[in-house]
C-alpha cells in the first residue's frame, strides 16, 4: 500500500490519451488494444484535465489514439490546459493534415510535437512514398519537431542506414528554417528494456557506433530514462544536426518501501488518472491533493 509520494523529474508530465481512436492503423502502434479495452469518455477526460489545470504539474502531453483525428475536440481539451506547457504525440493524418498543423502553429501553449515514424527498419521508412510526401508537410510546422523512431535491434543495426536517415531529416530541418527546429530521437524498444540493464551503456553497440560517427554531446539519466545526445558536425566544425538515443522502460513509478517516486501521470481515454502505465492508481487522491496550486 503506497502511503506517500515524491516527485522525481523536474519536467514531470501528464500524458493524456485522447478520448477518440485513430484510423491510421500503423503497424507499430502499441495503443490499439488498449483502445479496444477502455471506452472513451470525453466528459471524464475534461474533468480529469481540470484537476491537472489546477495543479502545480507543468507539462501535458496529448497522445493516442491520434490527437490530430478530431481537431474540434482537441481544441476543447487545449482550452482547459492552455496555461501549461503542451506537447503532442502524433503520427499525422495520412491526408488533410492542414487543420491539425494550423492548431499546432496557432496555440502558444503547444511548444513542440513528436511524430512517430516507427517502422520495421530505417530502409522501410525511407522507401514509403506517403512518408516522403509527409516530410514536406512537416516542414510547414512552425514549432520544433521531434521525430521518434524505434531503432533496429542490436543484431540488425547499421550505421550506414542511420547516416541516410540523419541526412533525410537534416534536409527537412533546413526546409523548416534551421537545425534547431528538428531533433531525431532514436528510441530503444521499451518492451525489451528493464531497470537492471537500463544504464549499461558500454554494452550497447548502437550507442558505441553513434559515438564513433557523431560528436558525443551528453549523457543524462534518471531512474526511468537514459538519453545520449549526439551532433552531426559541419565542415566548419559547427553543430549542424542533433540526434538522441533514448532508453526507457514501460514503468515510470519507482518504489522505496511504501513511498512512490512519481515521474508521470497518465490519464487514460476513459478519464482514469493513474501514475504508472500499467494502470496503477493506489491512493491517487492523496497525490492530487498534494499537488494542488496554493490559493
Amino acid at each position: 500500500m503506497v502511503s506517500d509520494f515524491t516527485i522525481g523529474r523536474s519536467d514531470f508530465s501528464v500524458t493524456v490519451y485522447v478520448p477518440w481512436d485513430c484510423t491510421n492503423r500503423c503497424k507499430f502502434c502499441s495503443s490499439k488494444e488498449d483502445y479496444k479495452k477502455r471506452r472513451c469518455d470525453f466528459s471524464k477526460i475534461k474533468e480529469s484535465l481540470m484537476l491537472i489545470r489546477d495543479s502545480i504539474l507543468p507539462i501535458v502531453v496529448f497522445t493516442g489514439g491520434e490527437p490530430s483525428a478530431n481537431p474540434k475536440m482537441l481544441r476543447e481539451l487545449l482550452s482547459i490546459v492552455d496555461d501549461k506547457i503542451v506537447y503532442i504525440n502524433t503520427s499525422l493524418p495520412k491526408k488533410n493534415s492542414d487543420e491539425f498543423i494550423d492548431i499546432v502553429n496557432r496555440y502558444d501553449c503547444i511548444k513542440s510535437i513528436s511524430i512517430s515514424r516507427h517502422k520495421t527498419t530505417y530502409e522501410e521508412d525511407l522507401e514509403l512514398l506517403h512518408d516522403i510526401v509527409q516530410d514536406e508537410v512537416i516542414a510547414t510546422i512552425k514549432k520544433p519537431v521531434r521525430i521518434n523512431v524505434v531503432s533496429q535491434n542490436e543484431e540488425t543495426f547499421s550505421i550506414e542506414n542511420v547516416k541516410k536517415y540523419v541526412e533525410r531529416w537534416e534536409r527537412i530541418a533546413t526546409l523548416k528554417g534551421g537545425m534547431d527546429t528538428l531533433v531525431l530521437n532514436m528510441r530503444s524498444d521499451y518492451v525489451r528494456q528493464d531497470r537492471s540493464k537500463l544504464h549499461e551503456m558500454t554494452e550497447c553497440t548502437l550507442i558505441n557506433e553513434l559515438a564513433q560517427t557523431y560528436f558525443y554531446e551528453s549523457h543524462t539519466f534518471c531512474n526511468v530514462c537514459d538519453t545520449c545526445t549526439f551532433s552531426k558536425i559541419g565542415e566548419n566544425k559547427e553543430k549542424v544536426f542533433r540526434m538522441q538515443y533514448h532508453r526507457g522502460i514501460m514503468n515510470t513509478a519507482v518504489y522505496f518501501g511504501n513511498i512512490a517516486e512519481l515521474n508521470d501521470l497518465i490519464i487514460f481515454q476513459n478519464g482514469d488518472i493513474c501514475y504508472d502505465w500499467d494502470g496503477t492508481s493506489d491512493n491517487i487522491s492523496k497525490f492530487l491533493n498534494m499537488i494542488k496550486k496554493q490559493s
